[in-house]
């Protein structure tokens, strides 16, 4: 077997719990600064000047629903004051509004004689603020969504109580569900540090250093929970009648999936072994790389690890998956799997499993894959 002509990236093992506390905070403060800048770009995107609405091919900005009622109720007026339509549902036709609305704006205009300018100045009494402070504030509403809230204050919208939860520090998360009986995950004090120390400091290096890498199976007869049905058809969840599987090998780095390989079958250690080869290879020469990757067998067998790429591979602790950043990319290339059109030949779904890997919102998404994975090794290493 030809030598893989990689550098293997070396961790300094010797650094104590508050060095690598400190390069930790280090790469926060780096994602924070990150996080900020693209806010900041995407603000500059969307706020732009009077003259850019006006380009040929500019894209028009959308209207406040404020200035969207206005502008609907100006063009009724003007319909109605210089075309001949006649009735309610000529006038609707013309303007492309609900007849609902050109009825309640005409209907005004008869006894005012002209269609009053709409306003919401969104001005709630004190009664009724010190109302939804009161309930924002009991811990008895915890559960309770905005629409809950509203209907205990119907006079407020929805919006202005999520102004209030969110100016009272609220935020409406989902809960994690825990086991009754947690799962024991006993693991080694050192083992643990030693992968905390070795991610932190591969990470402090070029985007490149770290790899992830796992394997992940697509049933093929998952469909996702809601589907469009005809009106005498019973929904069913497992409408794909295929019952095989797919298998993925993957591996991506901090900022994207690198590369994919599907198998039909499980995989096996040959599989692992051969996708690991082309991989590297694929590297630049005397590029320093280590790659993360869990304690399953296949992963283990002596034909890997005694191989050219088994330098290569630090092995993760057992059954701590918060520390292998693709995990989470998993979740979302299967979310959008059980989404997938119908397809007919298996070849349609290998190829569109492949596409879904590399397309651009995945590569989005892990920006936020990092700040969750520094989180977890922080909280990890306070433990």
């Amino acid at each position: 077997m030809a030598r893989i002509d990689q550098r293997v990236f070396k961790p300094d093992l010797t650094l104590k719990k508050e060095e690598v506390h400190e390069l930790l905070s280090e790469l926060q403060k780096r994602e924070e600064t990150l996080k900020a800048e693209a806010k900041q770009q995407r603000q500059q995107v969307n706020q732009r000047g009077e003259e850019d609405l006006h380009k040929v091919g500019a894209k028009p900005q959308k209207l406040s629903r404020l200035d969207s009622i206005n502008f609907k109720r100006a063009k009724i007026m003007r319909v109605y004051t210089h075309t001949g339509a006649a009735t309610f549902r000529d006038i609707a036709k013309e303007t492309g509004c609900h007849i609902s609305t050109v009825r309640a704006c005409l209907l005004h205009m008869k006894f005012s004689g002209t269609i009053k300018t709409y306003s919401y100045n969104g001005v709630h009494t004190e009664q009724t603020r010190d109302a939804v402070t009161a309930l924002v504030e009991d811990p008895a509403n915890r559960f309770a969504s905005a629409g809950d809230l509203k209907r205990l204050v119907p006079q407020c919208s929805k919006k202005y109580i999520r102004r209030q939860l969110k100016a009272h520090g609220k935020r409406y998360l989902k809960c994690p569900r825990q086991r009754l009986v947690p799962v024991d995950r006993p693991y080694s004090p050192k083992e643990m540090f030693n992968t905390i120390s070795m991610i932190t400091q591969a990470m402090l290096q070029n985007e490149e250093t770290l790899y992830f890498l796992d394997e992940v199976q697509f049933p093929l007869n998952s469909t996702s929970d809601y589907a469009w049905y005809e009106k005498n058809d019973p929904p069913v969840y497992n409408r794909r009648l295929d019952t095989e599987s797919l298998y993925v090998i993957a591996i991506c780095d901090r900022q994207m999936f690198r590369a994919v390989q599907v198998h039909l079958e499980p995989v096996n250690k040959e599989g692992i072994l051969y996708f690991m080869q082309e991989f590297l290879r694929s590297l630049a020469p005397q590029k320093s790389t280590l790659v993360l990757m869990d304690n399953a067998g296949w992963h283990k067998a002596n034909l890997v690890v005694k191989s050219a790429v088994g330098e290569a591979i630090w092995f993760n602790v057992p059954r701590m998956y918060e520390l292998n950043l693709i995990e989470n990319g998993f979740s979302a290339v299967k979310a959008s799997f059980r989404r997938r059109p119908v397809m007919e030949e298996i070849s349609e779904e290998v190829a569109w499993l492949v596409e879904m890997f590399r397309q651009r919102e995945h590569a989005e998404r892990f920006p936020g894959y990092r700040r969750m994975i520094l989180k977890n090794l922080l909280s990890l290493l306070r433990a």
